[in-house]
């Protein structure tokens, strides 16, 4: 599993805004990935049920609290 530093928030974004019915997202070693994409998951893909964000080292405790918020069948 290589970085994959071409994936950022605004991609996340995008995908919140596009995909609303998302229900399962593998964003694993995406370094660019911050609280910013995982608030926009949460407020745009509320049908989530599985998100791997492993190795995705920029996000914090307040954007897991807003998945936890939005997605609440993750």
């Amino acid at each position: 599993w290589g970085e994959n530093e071409l994936v950022t928030d605004k991609g996340v974004i995008l995908l919140a805004e596009k995909c609303t019915s998302l229900s399962s997202l593998n964003l694993r070693n995406c370094k660019q990935i911050t609280d910013v994409g995982l608030k926009a998951l949460s407020e745009g893909c509320a049908s989530l049920t599985n998100l791997n964000l492993r190795d995705c080292n920029k996000i914090t405790d307040a954007g897991l609290e807003a998945l936890s918020e939005g997605c609440t069948s993750l």
